[in-house]
């Protein structure tokens, strides 16, 4: 079965889902529940022949995961948008023949360990300039700690100009609001996370961005705020990238 009516018969199921619900069918609840996991399974692990559907498979999980409130299930579809992303990265990796400029995640205790006294010393920094890492820390004051020349660079800024402005500052209340005020909450909470979106730019396009978010904790292990990485997995579903307006920011 082809990729588009895997999709084609999710989306099937999807609407019977919801007319089994209105009347209350447990029967048919459960059934179509079985039915949409294998459809939702055989989507991610699906091969792509083509941009168009790995562009199709991406735009399907950034929809679900755009409708569902509870991603603490036992397989939220973040999950699975992350699995599909994480397939295509390395294999346009392995095809760029591994790219340098492509920055890695950071490695969550490498990067407390980093902060832990809120700046990084030399060598660290060292560190982030030649992995061209685009990497802040914010405080649970919301103001921006620690920028990185890569980071600076992207908003055309300094980072002597970045630092200590409120992060509203920076990204806008529109972006603030819809989603990473919710995010660096989580993550003041003790959190780690990262989440995956699209943002149309002026200076660069349209991107797909990956967002990871570790907790910044001090020597006494209280909460000092987050270290925020950005990844750029643009190059990895170039010509064009199509987002619903519904994952812009």
């Amino acid at each position: 079965m082809d990729l588009s009516s895997l999709i084609d018969d999710y989306r099937h199921c999807e609407t019977a889902l919801s007319r089994a619900i209105q009347v209350e069918d447990s029967a048919a609840i459960r059934e179509l529940d079985i039915r949409m996991r294998w459809f939702r399974n055989s989507i991610r692990d699906a091969s792509s022949k083509c941009m168009f559907e790995r562009r199709m498979q991406i735009d399907f999980f950034m929809d679900l995961v755009s409708k569902t409130t509870d991603h603490s299930a036992d397989k939220p579809p973040l999950s699975d948008l992350h699995a599909v992303i994480d397939r295509y990265v390395a294999d346009g990796a392995k095809s760029r023949g591994n790219d340098r400029n492509a920055p890695p995640a950071l490695d969550a205790e490498l990067g407390r360990r980093i902060f832990e006294d809120g700046l990084p010393d030399r060598e660290a920094m060292s560190m982030i300039e030649l992995t061209n890492l685009r990497i802040s820390t914010v405080g649970t004051d919301w103001r921006i700690g620690y920028t990185s020349p890569a980071n600076g660079r992207f908003h055309g800024k300094p980072p002597d100009a970045i630092h200590d402005r409120h992060i509203v500052e920076l990204i806008g209340d529109r972006r603030f609001e819809k989603r990473a005020r919710a995010y660096l909450e989580r993550c003041f909470g003790g959190e780690d996370l990262s989440y995956c979106y699209y943002l149309d730019t002026e200076d660069h396009g349209r991107l797909l961005l990956e967002c990871q978010m570790l907790t910044q904790r001090r020597s006494d292990d209280a909460v000092g705020g987050a270290i925020i990485v950005m990844r750029d997995l643009t190059e990895d579903f170039r010509d064009p990238i199509r987002s619903a307006e519904e994952n812009r920011v």
